[in-house]
């Protein structure tokens, strides 16, 4: 009668397991069979829009945006006594990039040139853009981006006459600067002449915020594009 009794709960205690061993696994089939969707939800619940990726985007092809926006003008041969192009990139992506080009026509003509992303930065539009075509490829996204352009000669730009001298007065030294700056303004020059030669130089500046510019090159650009941005107003 014991044995009965023991065998009873033997069964019983059998039964019992399996089923609890059934349920883990319907369970865990369950579970596998939703991995992929619950992973996305949660990913999605914690960035609901994506914006760590689009964030990631939009560093990784910045500076290609910048070429296809902001050219370089003096890249190719030019028909001018010379042509001095800056690119001016601010440390902080809301800030507005520009690009500036002034040169000496061979008469003696003073022309100069400056373009900007119109309202916000090619970073902030580049990643509105992205997050809106989200397939798109760069060359078809940059075409949405918004750029305004103002130019004149020194009879619009009374000023760049005096600039242009300047210009061809400054002495540069081949020694760069050895001051290591927070947040720095990157200033990209490109310098081509009617003959051919050519000079490249990226600097870093305090930007136009700054109460005192340093002389030379980056001071000329300020006062560059000080002069030709209030064309835009």
């Amino acid at each position: 009668m014991a044995s009965e009794r023991v065998r009873f709960w033997v069964m019983a205690f059998t039964k019992a397991q399996m089923k609890r061993c059934s349920l883990v696994l319907l369970v865990m089939f369950v579970l596998a069979r939703t991995h992929t969707p619950l992973l996305a939800a949660l990913q999605s619940k914690a960035d609901p829009k994506g914006n760590d990726t689009i964030d990631s985007w939009a560093r990784d092809n910045y500076h290609r945006a910048l070429d296809l926006l902001l050219p370089d003008r003096c890249a190719s041969a030019i028909d001018a006594r010379w042509l001095a192009c800056v690119r001016i990139v601010p440390p902080f992506r809301n800030e507005i990039e520009y690009l500036l080009s002034v040169q000496r026509q061979l008469d003696g003509t003073i022309f100069a040139q400056i373009s900007r992303p119109k309202a916000h930065s090619i970073y902030v539009q580049l990643r509105e853009r992205r997050k809106e075509h989200a397939q798109a490829p760069l060359t078809e996204l940059a075409k949405l981006i918004e750029i305004e352009t103002q130019a004149g000669d020194q009879h619009r730009f009374p000023q760049l006459a005096d600039l242009a001298n300047e210009f061809e007065g400054l002495r540069l030294s081949p020694v760069l600067s050895d001051e290591i700056m927070m947040d720095p303004t990157q200033y990209r020059f490109h310098v081509r002449s009617f003959a051919g030669e050519r000079m490249e130089l990226t600097l870093d500046g305090p930007g136009s915020g700054a109460p005192v510019q340093p002389p030379g090159l980056i001071g000329w650009a300020e006062s560059i594009k000080a002069t030709l941005v209030a064309a835009f107003k």
